[in-house]
């Protein structure tokens, strides 16, 4: 038996599936065959799944490049012995910081020839590897795809920069009424890329289909996908033959009750109070609120499970704690378990709920999990690591001589 209930530092935590990341990596790369890369995007903490152990957990699938964020996130990992090569999406302030760069063997995406010009004078006689982003149509960042031949002249001035991938980000690719759309930004990234060959450049990672695109426009794919939301079992998208089987990473969002008590009706419960009670409530409150996640619309008819039984939510959400109205579920008690989010019983409430009733996109609530929610990370159906505020720490099994 495995307790890990001693590791966490709050009584609101995370269960996450390493196994089922590595399951959706290989069947994402089984989809697209082994000839194009595919390159997870883990950025903005793996999608809040944690950075660090879903980069150790895919260095094991033996994945040829890693997508990180922003630069802290890729020295983080460096810092925590990953090894893979690791590209940082376009957006970083490179000339202030070109030296972090070269001294962690990071691959910056460049769009100016600053950004070059800085890279190249860090690196010395080391050669940097870089990508460049096209403007195809999304209207963020990115070299226009029409000069994108001219700026890759200007780069091959530099000696030492060594341009290994070209993207872009396709804005509409699950919208059926877009599809002419999704065509005219891949014929115009396809147009740059051939205008870039003709200079005798050929990048090895070439991009335009995102999690949805890749899925849903084979076609589209050329010599490498970067999923995002796919990574962690999650399509918005109709499922097309042959379809991925994935999985999704969070097995459950938990917590547990930390009060119950019984209040009484009428005035009890005026002016700024959590709860505005008109008659006699069994209420229970519970870790974890806004600052974890938990959305404000969750107060507007959302439920938790306790006890097997359906138990909604009885105030506004407090910054970090829940309300919960127990008047039906007499017998909880302080400690009992609080699923949020998985299965409990014969209910089950699942990310697509969740969704649904807070007004949110699958990123959205993925980037909404907040640091401060200790993860467990589960492999081969058992927990193996806790991870809270960044420390780790292995679970042992319970009455081991590695226990005490």
């Amino acid at each position: 038996m495995y307790n890990y209930s001693k590791y966490l530092t709050r009584s609101c935590w995370l269960e996450i599936d390493l196994d089922a990341i590595k399951n959706n990596y290989y069947e994402l790369q089984k989809m697209v065959g082994p000839e194009i890369i595919v390159m997870p995007a883990i950025k903005a903490n793996a999608y809040g799944h944690g950075i660090v152990e879903v980069a150790r957990a895919l260095e094991t699938c033996k994945v040829k490049y890693l997508a990180s964020g922003v630069l802290h996130e890729a020295v983080k990992l460096r810092k925590n012995g990953i090894k893979s090569p690791i590209m940082l999406f376009v957006g970083n302030n490179i000339e202030e910081v070109a030296d972090l760069y070269v001294r962690y063997d990071l691959m910056p995406t460049v769009s100016s020839i600053s950004q070059v010009k800085a890279i190249s004078e860090a690196a010395g006689n080391k050669t940097m590897k870089v990508f460049l982003p096209v403007e195809t149509g999304r209207g963020r960042l990115g070299i226009n795809a029409e000069e994108l031949a001219d700026f890759v002249k200007q780069v091959l001035a530099y000696k030492n920069i060594d341009i290994v991938g070209m993207y872009s980000h396709m804005s509409c690719p699950d919208w059926p009424d877009k599809e002419s759309f999704s065509q005219w930004q891949y014929d115009r990234f396809v147009g740059a890329i051939r205008a870039v060959e003709a200079l005798g450049v050929k990048p090895e990672f070439l991009q335009i289909a995102n999690s949805n695109g890749s899925i849903s426009r084979p076609d589209m794919r050329l010599t490498g996908i970067c999923p995002g939301q796919s990574m962690w079992g999650y399509s918005t998208i109709e499922r097309r033959e042959p379809a991925p089987d994935l999985k999704p990473a969070i097995k459950a969002w938990k917590s547990k009750l930390l009060c119950v008590k019984d209040t009484i009706g009428g005035k009890f419960g005026e002016g700024f109070a959590a709860v505005k009670l008109d008659r006699p409530m069994r209420i229970g409150v519970m870790a974890g609120g806004m600052y974890d996640g938990i959305s404000p619309h969750q107060a507007n008819g959302g439920y938790v499970l306790i006890r097997g039984k359906k138990i909604p939510v009885a105030s506004s959400i407090c910054v970090e704690h829940t309300i919960l109205d127990l008047t039906d579920c007499p017998e909880a008690e302080i400690g009992d378990e609080v699923v949020i989010l998985g299965t409990q019983g014969d209910y089950e409430i699942t990310i697509q709920d969740l969704m649904a009733r807070w007004k949110k996109s699958v990123p959205e609530f993925l980037v909404s999990l907040n640091y401060s929610i200790p993860r467990v990370y589960f492999e081969e159906g058992k927990p193996q690591r806790v991870v809270c505020m960044d420390e780790s720490q292995e679970i042992v099994e319970a009455g081991s001589e590695k226990e005490g």
